[in-house]
């Protein structure tokens, strides 16, 4: 019973009657007890249960098998009983129990008793001679490992995961009663005299008695299988394989084995050769059906991955493995996303066959004339610079979404709707110009094309062999870096501004009349890009608008609000329906300021948030006034935000 359970505290120390096998046992205390369930006072039958079993060893209790090998009762001295199945034998003891007047009662409740995943057979302990590893030696080192980052996991929250288990880790049973797996190297002469050799000794060590027997138990597989880095490449024999691969750098794996086998192999590698295995641990998810269920064959929601490659191509299929699978979180399947990347690699195909077509057959690598630049090249050039920064730092942290992220609206956006889009008329001029537009274009593909690669290699092979290049294939082609002489912050901001506007621009002529090509518009902005010719006719050439002369007299006008910047555009409808949206936009932006304000007043935001993304939302801040002091005074309304 509990020790604290006054209603047995004066029995402690005594002793009880067992009924049928009428043997006395001890009364014990032991704060394993349950004091709630039934009585709060239990039979410990430290041969039959792991937690009785751990009683026992606390209270040094005889240890007694009531079970046979086969699952029959092992009780000699109860006739009755011997040699009964399990479910007769507690039947007929409730019989012998009832014929001594001993039972008081019986109830039915729920239990705890384990059964097997497979046949649904109740499981039946049983204490039987075994071979066991202490662990304490092993695990020492390699929790150190650990704590030093000698061995990194990713995401860092499974490091602690894995020296929990390592710091309590019990010692380690290596037997397994299968007729599959290595035997256990381990011989017995007729004197009991054990013997482990690594070959068949030929003759007992102590006594001489050449009658041995192996121990027909066989290795646990996780035993085996921790053995797997450096027994595949030809340990304990000093080979070339395990010099040249070993130790390894990555190993990707599902957190469901990262004690059964990760952490196995780490201290079987530091006991065996005095090396972490690999150096980082790459823990990946559990891909889901679309209803959260585990994938199932029998239930039909297994998922082929060659049919999925068939549809969408391998490249598709790997990126979306790539993002949603090393997050270290379960993900559904989701074939829309993987359509995603397919479309991805379709406008990457026509991005670069744009780019190809335009150029003279046999045309080498192609140096870029600064001189010639305009505002876009000088543009693209930074976007990229700091992506290729995003993306190396993002794989080095073996964080594969966000460097996917970048990449897919890069490589989308800024570089195929927007910059190719620019420079279109350039690529037909045949000038200067073109060579130069061209070189930026061809730079900055190569560029996207390598950081790229590790994602979606085969798209990335096929078209870099089309664009002028040096070497045989882009896995050999250097990692780009990038280059912060060409990241003109000021530049960037103005561009990012002036895409902003495009937005909006964009935005609402689909809501109003998106059939109109080209429609007549006025700009006023502080922003200096949008002062000058360039920048200006980036924004006529994004938004399809005419920016030369004055709006038509008479004409309805909508107007476009970003920041500091105001679009008017000749638009076919009426006052009423350009106020409303006037009014709607002015919510929305009053509501966006609360929302930042909110956040910037948390200091749990601007305490722990990087300070590039604290400001990132002050200047979002700053333009939504802007925004609103702009649409007030469009409106009619004091202009000021109250």
């Amino acid at each position: 019973m509990h020790p604290d359970d006054w209603r047995y505290k004066d029995l402690i120390g005594k002793s009880v009657m067992l009924p049928i096998v009428h043997r006395r046992v001890p009364i014990v205390a032991d704060e394993a007890v349950d004091q709630e369930f039934g009585t709060g006072a239990v039979k410990v039958t430290p041969g039959h249960d792991v937690t009785d079993y751990e009683i026992g060893e606390r209270h040094h209790l005889e240890v007694r098998s009531i079970l046979h090998l086969d699952g029959r009762m092992n009780l000699p001295e109860v006739p009755e009983l011997d040699g009964l199945p399990v479910p007769k034998a507690r039947a007929r003891i409730v019989e012998l129990l009832q014929a001594e007047g001993a039972l008081q009662k019986t109830e039915p409740y729920h239990h705890s008793v384990g059964h097997c995943d497979r046949c649904g057979a109740v499981i039946e302990p049983l204490v039987s001679a075994q071979w066991w590893v202490r662990m304490k030696p092993l695990a020492g080192p390699a929790i150190a490992v650990a704590e030093t980052n000698e061995l990194r996991f990713h995401p860092d929250r499974w490091r602690e995961q894995y020296l929990r288990w390592m710091r309590n880790i019990r010692d380690w049973n290596i037997s397994r009663q299968l007729w599959l797996g290595h035997r256990i190297p381990v011989w017995t002469c007729a004197n009991g005299h054990a013997i482990a050799y690594l070959k068949d000794p030929p003759a007992c060590e102590q006594c001489g008695d050449r009658q041995l027997t192996q121990d027909p138990d066989v290795l646990d597989t996780w035993f085996s299988s921790s053995l797997w880095p450096f027994v595949t490449l030809g340990w304990p024999n000093d080979t070339k394989d395990l010099r040249r691969f070993y130790p390894t750098q990555v190993l990707d794996t599902a957190r469901d084995i990262l004690y059964l086998w990760v952490a196995r192999m780490v201290f079987m590698s530091l006991h065996f050769l005095n090396a972490v295995p690999f150096s980082d641990v790459l823990i990946h998810g559990t891909v889901l059906a679309p209803d959260g269920r585990r994938m199932s064959k029998s239930l039909g929601t297994g998922v082929d991955p060659l049919e999925v490659i068939e549809r969408y191509g391998a490249d598709a299929t790997r990126a979306w493995c790539a993002y949603f699978g090393t997050s270290g979180q379960d993900i559904r399947y989701s074939e829309e996303k993987i359509k995603s990347y397919q479309l991805f690699a379709n406008k990457l195909w026509n991005a670069t066959r744009l780019l190809v077509s335009k150029l003279p057959e046999g045309a080498g690598p192609m140096p870029i004339d600064e001189a010639q630049m305009e505002p876009a090249d000088a543009w693209i050039l930074g976007r990229m610079s700091a992506v290729t920064r995003l993306v190396t730092e993002a794989f080095t942290r073996f964080e594969f979404g966000p460097a996917i992220d970048a990449l897919y609206e890069f490589a989308w956006h800024e570089f195929a709707d927007d910059y190719l889009e620019l420079i279109k008329p350039r690529l037909l001029a045949g000038d200067a110009s073109t060579r130069t537009a061209q070189a930026v274009a061809i730079d900055v593909l190569d560029t996207t094309l390598r950081l790229l690669h590790p994602i979606m290699p085969f798209v990335t092979e096929e078209l870099w062999q089309r664009l002028p290049h040096e070497g045989e294939t882009i896995m050999y082609a250097p990692w780009p870096l990038p280059d912060e002489t060409v990241e003109d912050r000021r530049l960037m901001e103005e561009m990012g501004h002036l895409l902003e506007v495009v937005r909006a621009v964009r935005n609402l002529r689909h809501t109003s009349d998106p059939r109109t090509r080209r429609q007549p518009a006025q700009v006023i902005s502080p922003r200096r890009l949008l002062t000058e010719p360039a920048g200006r006719r980036y924004l006529a050439t994004l938004a399809q608008l005419e920016l030369d002369g004055e709006l038509p007299e008479g004409m309805p006008q909508a107007v476009v609000v970003v920041g500091p910047t105001t679009v008017r555009l000749g638009l076919p409808q009426g006052d009423g329906a350009e106020r409303q949206r006037l009014q709607a936009e002015l919510q929305n932006k009053v509501a966006e300021i609360e929302g930042i304000v909110k956040k910037l007043g948390n200091p749990d935001f601007t305490g722990k948030a990087p300070p590039a993304v604290v400001e990132r939302e002050r200047a979002r801040l700053q333009q939504a006034q802007q925004a609103v002091e702009r649409l007030r005074g469009l409106l009619g309304l004091d202009p000021e935000l109250r």
